[in-house]
């Protein structure tokens, strides 16, 4: 339950601190979902007063003199004018044939076409995609699209008491046994006579048979997370194409950072100053913490790289 929602807990203070979802869009649909449980909500839009900005480039540890952020505000107007002509991108991949140019080009390619550099950093950032410049747009609008830009206007929505995985133990509680963790698909028959299509699963305590009115996938459409869905032909070689990316996130202590100061991983030499594959991006301070280990590391990169945190073990 909660997909890569994280949590933790300091064990001295009994703080917590989100550092996988952090914040979640401001929608009717998310407050009522939090309200059901009676866990409060307040805005955010991620400042951190008193905290002075930095920038880094994390390949040669060295801070990129003279690096002002642009302002995007001209940028997002034009972007926002471009995005307006999909509204369909939004909510699926509905998408009109033949599928419009603009959607396929690389983005760096859209960008240059539509003159919105000054808005590849704020994508880069509140997105959080690998690869950016050679993203087909489509996918860029649908990770920074409409309701992410008017949370930047009106405010995320995240937890009162820093605890977004209270949401996901409440659910599960209130689902009790019609929670099936450490389990997975065996067999399944979609196209099954009546009603209900049915699933076998295989859980710590056997198998069990589902019987469900509808079936919805929400992790990564990938071949090895379909195992057992007696896919048709058309779907494998639909499926097969998707490809993925790596983003890992950790809390750091004991950084030698000062509590007021916020380091972002910027290039020096490179389009836009987006940091080299891999790469780490340092925010911070969570203040509600109140301890040194304050700091997220986020670390982008491709499908083949594997976790620098698991390898080193920082704490």
């Amino acid at each position: 339950m909660g997909g890569h929602t994280q949590t933790y807990t300091d064990p001295q203070t009994g703080r917590t601190v989100d550092f996988g979802v952090e914040a979640f869009h401001n929608l009717d649909i998310v407050k009522n979902y939090f309200k059901r449980f009676s866990i409060p909500l307040v805005t955010t839009n991620f400042s951190s007063p008193g905290v002075t900005s930095t920038y880094v480039d994390l390949s040669t540890g060295k801070e990129v003199a003279g690096y002002v952020p642009s302002d995007p505000m001209a940028a997002l107007v034009g972007y926002v004018a471009q995005l307006a002509k999909y509204p369909y991108v939004e909510t699926g991949f509905n998408l009109t044939y033949p599928v419009p140019e603009d959607l396929l080009l690389p983005f760096g390619d859209f960008v240059t076409k539509y003159s919105l550099q000054g808005i590849v950093q704020l994508i880069f950032e509140y997105a959080e995609v690998a690869d950016l410049l050679n993203l087909s747009t489509l996918y860029v609008f649908k990770a920074f699209g409409s309701d992410l830009i008017r949370d930047l206007e009106i405010g995320f929505l995240t937890t009162a008491r820093h605890d977004n995985s209270e949401l996901y133990e409440k659910a599960t509680t209130e689902l009790g046994q019609d929670v099936l963790l450490k389990s997975y698909t065996v067999a399944m028959d979609r196209d099954a006579a009546g009603a209900y299509a049915k699933v076998v699963v295989k859980t710590p305590d056997g198998f069990k048979l589902i019987q469900a009115k509808k079936i919805l996938l929400s992790i990564p459409p990938k071949l090895y997370n379909l195992v057992g869905w007696h896919l048709s032909s058309k779907e494998t070689s639909l499926f097969a194409q998707f490809r993925n990316v790596g983003y890992y996130v950790s809390l750091l202590r004991h950084t030698g950072i000062p509590d007021n100061i916020q380091t972002s991983n910027v290039g020096t030499d490179t389009p836009y100053n987006l940091p080299i594959l891999p790469n780490q991006t340092l925010k911070g301070p969570y203040i509600h913490i109140f301890c040194i280990y304050h700091f997220s590391l986020c670390v982008h990169g491709t499908n083949t790289i594997k976790s620098l945190l698991s390898n080193n073990n920082i704490t």
